[in-house]
């Protein structure tokens, strides 16, 4: 059941990647993280057509920030609650700063960007909507079902992530809530032997990839 939802994911994935912070201690995500991180950071540098000047700055605005929230997550005297609108600040403050290197034409084209992207998203989304169909034999009610999932999930995300009330970590917690829902919802559309077909397509992209 873990992979009925990929045709969607890539919404959600969008969305989660910009609010939820890596779990502490787990090693291998933080670094798979770390990396893809580092790669939306050099294609922001290429889009934008940063100047070394302003590499180097957003890099000592980034190292300064990091600082700041390490020594408040390693600080044991602050309550959970204290520290999380302390490290909320931090990031409000570090995006300021990160926000004053940048042009207002380079913060139109990041706009522009942005929009360009989540329009690629849409469309893979459409995409895999209509593999699925062929893929697992998906009716038209179906077909109606999961697109109706698929904008009520993407309206949620877009809700979550302008909500100023809630700190990273309960955003963090409502995206993997609204997932593990839309995940329920998702199987509900789905037949029983569409749902094998499913498992049985992700095991041999399983195999496929050893």
């Amino acid at each position: 059941m873990k992979k009925i939802l990929s045709l969607v994911s890539m919404i959600a994935l969008g969305s989660s990647l910009l609010i939820a912070q890596p779990p502490a201690g787990a090693g291998r995500m933080q670094h798979g993280q770390m990396h893809g991180k580092q790669m939306m950071a050099g294609r922001m540098a290429k889009d934008l057509n940063l100047t070394e000047d302003q590499k180097a700055q957003l890099k000592k605005v980034h190292q300064e920030y990091g600082a700041k929230i390490k020594a408040i997550k390693d600080n044991d005297q602050l309550t959970q609650g204290d520290a999380r609108k302390q490290i909320e600040a931090l990031h409000q403050a570090q995006k300021a700063a990160s926000d004053k290197v940048f042009t207002e034409e380079q913060k139109a084209k990041m706009k522009d960007v942005q929009e360009q992207r989540r329009g690629r998203m849409k469309e893979e989304a459409a995409a895999n909507v209509a593999r699925m169909q062929v893929r697992l034999g998906l009716n038209e009610a179906q077909v109606a079902k999961v697109k109706e999932e698929q904008a009520s999930m993407q309206s949620k995300m877009q809700a979550l992530r302008n909500n100023k009330d809630l700190s990273k970590e309960q955003k963090k917690e409502q995206v993997q809530s609204l997932m593990k829902a839309h995940k329920t919802n998702m199987a509900s559309i789905l037949t029983p032997e569409q749902q094998q077909k499913m498992q049985a397509g992700h095991r041999g992209r399983k195999g496929e990839a050893k």
